[in-house]
């Protein structure tokens, strides 16, 4: 047996071209120049966000920026948010990190620390960011002025702060502070954190043209889309999560959305000469984040293990997928379905389970409401015109594609797609029954596209994915499609 590598879900420590699988470097030198000669404009606009859904990259684009980026400019720290998330206030923690960071001494910390105790320990919970963000602050601090001395504290607190600065980093020098890892955070937290970062934290002196000038600047790695509910969930009708997002940050980078799963998939060493059509379905079913590439790749290098290493007691879960200059692509592509499936669309993976119910839920949608009720072998006649019975699955009969599409009926190629295609659960009008591929595009709306992509690329690439060996020479010719779900719930 082959030795296999098992792909990190860490940050990339060392980005080089050639670990760089989604163009990670280009981003970084943009944003790296963007912050070295933008110093002015950025230190009167001190919220940055990186945009990026969980597993992109952010963390390995902060870490290099903070790697590479000038030192005679910017003093570059990363504030982890989720090891901090289990104290008492993530705020706290926040600004508790910045004073270690710059090792400020004993009696200074200490002294500022009280003074922090005052409003970043439970009063931020009063403060709705809704409307005008300053607005807001300046009616915060109108209700805590009926309290002179509080009201002087924070005032006082300010003016520690900005000293503080000064005396750790000199007149010139620039604290960058990155903020990663709020997307592993209670969202709660992550609103009360950018909101009190953007109250208490974006503080500046006076320049000489009467305008805020801050020596720190905030760079956050946020999940653009989950921020955005939650703001929604806790404001409700109040303010959008865009608007919400606009009124914290001024400026705003992102992620890049087309990673390179030709890339990556070559890197992974793991299909030899099918690399394209592999990259093709993951492109085609739309399942390119590299974390969860890299999660259902070792998941798929684990079942080669065992198809290799444990044949004789888990074996027949398997069909001969590529591993060790062996296997079929046809199998390949099934199994990494159902891994990706199983995975991430477990409740879809349930419907296509049901497969019989399945067609029996279709009886609802294909017979007229208003007419005389069908008798029970009626039904049964049209639920076989559509399905296959569970004999038909085996590979030996399904993995020629081109011959179940030959002729001018392809009834069993259609029988074959129609194992993927989902319960009917909303207001649905069949508007064509089998013949061509509109039949399975009427099935689609938002949460089956993975399963109408994956018809329609298995309709694209027949030619590709059909095995052309004689059916006696291939070994998975006794192997069920249906099997793959004992396979993915016994062994993962």
């Amino acid at each position: 047996m082959s030795a296999y590598n098992f792909l990190s879900n860490r940050f990339i420590k060392e980005l080089d071209q050639e670990n760089d699988l989604f163009d990670v470097l280009k981003k970084l030198k943009f944003i790296k120049l963007f912050l070295e000669n933008e110093t002015n404009h950025l230190q009167k606009n001190n919220m940055v966000v990186l945009y990026g859904n969980w597993g992109s990259g952010k963390t390995t684009l902060i870490n290099s920026i903070k790697k590479e980026i000038d030192k005679e400019i910017y003093y570059p720290v990363v504030f982890n948010a989720w090891r901090y998330e289990k104290d008492d206030n993530l705020t706290y923690s926040l600004f508790d990190f910045l004073l270690d960071e710059l090792k400020v001494d004993g009696e200074n910390k200490k002294k500022i620390k009280k003074l922090a105790n005052i409003f970043l320990k439970g009063s931020l919970k009063s403060i709705k960011v809704v409307g005008n963000i300053a607005e807001e602050y300046d009616k915060y601090l109108e209700k805590v002025s009926l309290e002179k001395s509080f009201y002087k504290k924070i005032s006082e607190f300010e003016t520690e702060f900005q000293s503080m600065l000064k005396s750790r980093l000199g007149n010139n020098l620039i604290l960058l502070v990155f903020v990663d890892d709020l997307d592993r955070c209670n969202p709660e937290n992550v609103l009360d954190l950018l909101s009190s970062i953007k109250l208490f934290f974006a503080l500046g002196e006076e320049s000489s043209l009467n305008e805020p000038k801050s020596q720190v600047i905030y760079f956050c790695g946020l999940d653009k889309n989950a921020v955005i509910k939650a703001a929604e969930l806790k404001y409700k009708d109040k303010i959008k999560g865009e608007e919400f997002l606009e009124k914290i940050f001024d400026i705003s980078f992102n992620m890049s959305k087309n990673y390179n799963t030709e890339k990556f998939v070559e890197k992974s060493q793991l299909f030899k000469e099918h690399n394209l059509i592999i990259s093709n379905f993951l492109n085609s079913i739309k399942f390119t984040n590299p974390r969860h590439l890299k999660k259902i790749f070792n998941k798929y290098q684990l079942l080669s293990i065992i198809k290799e290493k444990f044949s004789n007691e888990f074996g027949e879960l398997i069909p001969e997928i590529i591993r060790n200059e062996k296997g079929y692509i046809f199998d390949t592509i099934l199994v990494l379905f159902f891994l990706i499936f199983y995975e991430f669309h477990y409740q879809k993976y349930e419907e296509i389970k049901a497969y019989d119910n399945k067609f029996e839920n279709y009886i609802d949608y294909l017979v007229d409401p208003s007419s005389k009720p069908i008798s029970r072998q009626s039904k049964s006649n049209i639920i076989n015109n559509l399905k296959a019975d569970k004999q038909f699955f085996t590979f030996g009969n399904i993995s020629n594609l081109k011959f179940l599409y030959s002729g001018d009926t392809p009834n069993n190629f259609h029988k074959f797609l129609s194992f993927f295609t989902p319960r009917i659960n909303k207001d649905f009008e069949f508007k064509s029954i089998q013949g061509d591929f509109r039949y399975f595009e009427q099935f689609e709306y938002s949460e089956n596209h993975i399963l109408i992509d994956l018809c329609r690329f298995i309709y694209d690439y027949i030619k590709e994915i059909t095995l052309l060996k004689e059916p006696d020479q291939y070994f998975s010719k006794n192997y069920n499609l249906f099997t793959l779900f004992d396979m993915v719930e016994t062994l993962l």
